[in-house]
């Protein structure tokens, strides 16, 4: 579908400092653990191994209202990306499909996925997602390092009520060894 243009847009944040003087980052979220900035800065700015990009969602007033932590994969003469991590309201993720329709189009992304637990199905549609069948016709790879072309069901617990994301359940780390 072609979304319609919510007046929302993806501006990339270069730096953690960057990142400080646009969005509040160590503020409490409904449903999402609090996250440092050493955490934040050592996770997606200074890692040792990945590159992250990171995008601040920027509302029609120009505010930043969130941030989505991305990376890229190349594999096999195909790109995908992955949305790894997100801090703001949840129910701002709802307004960015017409940003994410950008994003594959200008990036030549195959696709962009989003691992995530207990979000709102209606954000995620408004946003461009769509809930993966683990065993329907369409495959969203988990492992790249080796490459597996396999859905898998991660299963996991949790005791309260959290929204967590691919890279808070270590889900977003390197399956190779550094030589």
């Amino acid at each position: 579908p072609v979304y319609t243009n919510t007046g929302y847009s993806l501006q990339r944040i270069e730096t953690m400092e960057e990142l400080k003087g646009r969005f509040e980052i160590e503020r409490c979220y409904d449903r999402l653990p609090v996250k440092s900035e050493q955490y934040l800065k050592k996770r997606y700015f200074a890692h040792p191994m990945y590159q992250y990009v990171v995008y601040g969602i920027i509302n029609p007033n120009k505010h930043c209202v969130g941030v989505i932590f991305t990376r890229e994969i190349c594999i096999n003469g195909a790109k995908v990306l992955r949305i790894v991590d997100y801090r703001g309201d949840l129910r701002e993720l709802g307004n960015i499909g017409n940003c994410i329709e950008e994003l594959m189009a200008d990036n030549g992304y195959e696709y962009i996925d989003l691992m995530a637990s207990d979000l709102d199905e209606t954000v995620m549609k408004r946003s461009g997602f769509a809930l993966l069948a683990p065993e329907g016709a369409n495959i969203i790879p988990n492992h790249f390092e080796p490459f597996e072309r396999e859905n898998i069901i991660i299963h996991y617990h949790k005791s309260v009520d959290v929204v967590i994301f691919k890279a808070d359940g270590d889900q977003d780390r390197p399956n190779v060894s550094i030589a």
